[in-house]
């Protein structure tokens, strides 16, 4: 029992680190276009 609440453990870790990264990889590939679609919004 131990050894499977470990690996949920485990798991769950790795599954929001996991998400985490896609956020910051959206963030950084979306970001750029945003800022760029703001300013010639702008202009």
């Amino acid at each position: 029992m131990v050894i499977f609440h470990e690996q949920t453990f485990v798991m769950s870790a790795f599954m929001a680190t996991f998400m985490v990264f896609i956020q910051f990889s959206f963030i950084f590939i979306f970001y750029p276009k945003f800022v760029h679609f703001c300013r010639a919004d702008m202009i």
